[in-house]
């Protein structure tokens, strides 16, 4: 029981810290989009 939650955090720390950098490359993309289409 305590193994297979120790197993279900570390999965979930793997996901969340891949969301970030998801979301972190999407911000960069769209800030870098909106900055050359403005100059």
């Amino acid at each position: 029981m305590l193994f297979d939650f120790i197993e279900f955090d570390r999965s979930f720390m793997i996901f969340s810290s891949a969301l970030i950098v998801f979301m972190i490359i999407v911000g960069l993309t769209i800030g870098i989009y909106l900055f050359t289409s403005t100059n």
